[in-house]
């Protein structure tokens, strides 16, 4: 039986293709008028779900949430994690299932 397509689409080339011209600036962007719309907090808890490599994660702890980014691909939670920190933590999950607590 083959993986659903989430668990492999996400991890082509073609994919980081597609949004390679996606940056921070774009996700700078695009958190800092959501967290204003929300009225998000510094200091309270952001989770990303299928955060892929992490920019949306890296800006939401800028701007002092603390954070965890969470996707399916080891490989780009491997590449995110060059950027965690206290505050910003990254790990392998399906939002399809249970956040399980840290070890």
């Amino acid at each position: 039986m083959s993986l659903p397509w989430y668990q492999t689409w996400f991890n082509t080339p073609y994919y980081h293709d597609l949004y390679q011209h996606r940056d921070l600036t774009e996700a700078r962007g695009f958190i800092e008028s959501l967290c204003q719309n929300l009225g998000v907090n510094e200091g309270e808890i952001a989770i990303d779900m299928a955060c892929g490599r992490g920019r949306h994660a890296q800006v939401l702890a800028n701007q002092g949430l603390e954070t965890l980014g969470i996707d399916l691909s080891p490989e780009s939670i491997a590449f995110a994690n060059q950027f965690a920190h206290e505050g910003l933590e990254f790990r392998v999950g399906n939002m399809l299932e249970p956040l399980q607590a840290p070890p």
